[in-house]
């Protein structure tokens, strides 16, 4: 998990919604990279060096153009998800889905063989 949030409303999402139970250590706020905020990828760029990959091995998922921007700048491959319904804002992205479930990510790995 990669955030513009501060480590202060990181941790309070955090505590609401229990994202330690899915991403454990690895959630990381502009706070990790000296306040460069997305559309800025050391935020990713941070990330994949925190799990020990290059961020071309790496797939985001983002809702917002500052995110898409910053995912495909690291070189992560990036699904726009259009919770905003504006998936024009979305149009850097490698693909754009309306939700979740549209994400075949075994179809993605195979075709990237």
């Amino acid at each position: 998990l990669a955030t513009n949030a501060d480590r202060a409303s990181l941790s309070y999402i955090d505590h609401m919604l229990n994202l330690y139970a899915y991403f454990g250590k690895h959630m990381y706020c502009v706070e990790d990279v000296s306040g460069q905020g997305k559309p800025d990828p050391a935020l990713y760029n941070h990330a994949a060096q925190q799990l020990g990959v290059s961020p071309r091995e790496c797939i985001v998922i983002e809702d917002s153009a500052p995110g898409v921007q910053a995912a495909v700048a690291a070189g992560a491959y990036c699904f726009g998800i259009n919770t905003g319904n504006d998936a024009d804002a979305l149009g850097e992205a490698h693909a754009v889905v309306d939700r979740y479930i549209e994400i075949d990510l075994q179809h993605l790995l195979d075709t990237q063989q």
